[in-house]
């Protein structure tokens, strides 16, 4: 009982002094991964202005001219940690975002590049809360931020609770500085992750004991996680392990949370989505050289994932280490299950996949990437900070196996 009740209020404590006594203290609220994607995602929703586009599709943006055209710091997430104590943008940002609103601007952003909700609704709630009470616009982007980071601690334990015995691996994958500083950024990446972690949590729940509640909840939160990052819908194969349900049911629990989340993804993005590439590329001819040469680009995509991930490796400390004390806080009586390790690199693999696949046609010119070995530009450490939990997921306690092969349904 004391470990059940420990291990979220380390969490809680771990989120919050990270929150409260660095990075909201350290780090502007312009300082992060594509600023000028998240901040106006955010700014839209709260105006109601998330469904502005033309005819092209273009996003257009009124607003606070103040906030909207204070200058950011687009870093990835271990450039930013590697100067913890002083962002050389705070008090630029700070300067410009505490004046009064003095004009109303309209811009082209990028708003529109995902679906508003629900990756943008806690930082639009926020300001919007913040607005109302006649906050600046550094209240304004500072209570997103507070905002953002308490859907990511309710999440993050609600994950951490259905863990079980890996509860401890949870915390750490959770609560490690790189996803804490994007949870308490305006960025939606932090919604991503919290959403993986609840979505593995709640698949290792059905592999231990099958439940009505689990299942809900487990195709509540796969239909969250479609719209937040459609990569990261390879994690709804999961459940296709569970001894506890019949081949049906697992079918059933990974294909619906698929479709209800989907279907809605799909209709707005015919209408509304526009996607972004790299200024100067033509898509239209990197995906007619991949549609004219499958294997060739296929082989470069799966050549280049692993030439992104050493480079990540060696490169992104932060993330190193977070994986290195995941895989350290393992608990010991548990072994390998051979169905969960497949499942869990299967979903991993394809995610990454697709990830480097995306990259390949919005920010590479395909003729031109090089040899199968290198990287394709574009490529973060934070892809892989959804994916931290599956380790966790892999494992089977020794004690329970032979009970639940003895309690499996007939097939």
């Amino acid at each position: 009982m004391v470990r059940v009740v420990c291990c979220p209020r380390l969490w809680r404590s771990w989120c919050w002094w990270w929150c409260r006594g660095g990075f909201v203290s350290w780090y502007g609220p312009l300082s992060l991964p594509d600023p000028g994607l998240h901040v106006p995602a955010a700014y839209a929703l709260s105006t109601g202005q998330s469904l502005a586009v033309d005819s092209d599709r273009v996003h257009w943006l009124v607003g606070d001219g103040t906030l909207l055209s204070a200058p950011g710091r687009n870093e990835t997430v271990t450039t930013l940690l590697a100067s913890p104590w002083h962002d050389p943008g705070l008090d630029a940002q700070r300067t410009v975002l505490d004046r009064a609103p003095t004009t109303t601007m309209m811009l082209q952003t990028r708003a529109n590049q995902y679906p508003p909700l629900p990756g943008y609704l806690p930082q639009a709630a926020g300001m919007l809360m913040a607005r109302h009470a006649g906050g600046s616009a550094w209240d304004q982007l500072q209570a997103g931020r507070v905002a953002n980071l308490l859907c990511y601690m309710l999440a993050g334990m609600a994950a951490v609770l259905l863990a079980g015995g890996r509860r401890w691996a949870f915390v750490t994958a959770l609560a490690n500085p790189a996803c804490v500083f994007l949870a308490s950024s305006m960025s939606a990446d932090a919604m991503a992750i919290a959403v993986c972690a609840l979505v593995t949590a709640l698949a290792m729940r059905l592999t231990r004991r099958d439940s009505t509640g689990a299942r809900i909840a487990f195709v509540a939160a796969g239909a969250l996680l479609v719209p937040l990052k459609l990569v990261y819908a390879t994690l709804l194969l999961l459940p296709l392990p569970a001894r506890s349900m019949t081949r049906r049911a697992r079918a059933t629990i990974t294909t619906t949370p698929l479709l209800l989340g989907g279907i809605p993804y799909l209709l707005w993005s015919r209408a509304y989505a526009r996607p972004f590439a790299r200024p100067g590329l033509d898509t239209g001819a990197n995906l007619a050289h991949l549609l004219a040469h499958p294997a060739g680009d296929l082989m470069q995509i799966t050549a280049s994932t692993a030439a992104a991930l050493w480079q990540t490796l060696t490169d992104s400390p932060p993330t190193t280490v977070a994986i290195l004390l995941v895989c350290l806080t393992l608990p010991h009586d548990t072994r390998p299950d051979p169905a969960k390790a497949l499942t869990a690199s299967a979903a991993g693999v394809l995610s990454l996949l697709m990830t480097t696949g995306m990259l390949l046609i919005t920010w590479n010119t395909t003729p031109d990437t090089g040899t199968w070995t290198t990287p394709l530009t574009g490529f973060q450490e934070r892809y892989l900070l959804p994916l931290l939990t599956l380790p966790a997921y892999t494992l089977e306690n020794t004690t329970t196996t032979s009970k639940h092969a003895r309690h499996a349904p007939a097939r």
